[in-house]
């Protein structure tokens, strides 16, 4: 299973670092700039991990589902604001 293999585990990091020290190294008012378009593509990359995560463990209702897992409770958050912000910039612009 891939979701659970280590090496995914430290790729999910690896990309977390990744957008942490791009959000920190960018002027968020610069919309011109295009690594301020990076944004949509790791939510694209964190929602596909979330979806491999619930088709690999389940939602909620089996024994260690995703939802199960405060972790994943919180990434989910996270996923649903940016999916709602992400709609919303599009409708507005």
């Amino acid at each position: 299973m891939i979701v659970g293999n280590v090496y995914w585990d430290n790729f999910s990091l690896l990309l977390i670092v990744s957008n942490s020290l791009i959000i920190l190294s960018t002027n968020s008012n610069d919309i011109n700039n295009p690594i301020n378009q990076s944004d949509s593509w790791f939510l694209f990359i964190y929602t596909f991990e979330m979806l491999l995560k619930i088709f690999a463990y389940g939602f909620v209702i089996p024994e260690g589902s995703y939802l199960r897992e405060s972790w994943n409770v919180l990434d989910f958050l996270i996923i649903v604001i940016g999916i709602t912000s992400f709609i919303l910039r599009i409708y507005f612009t």
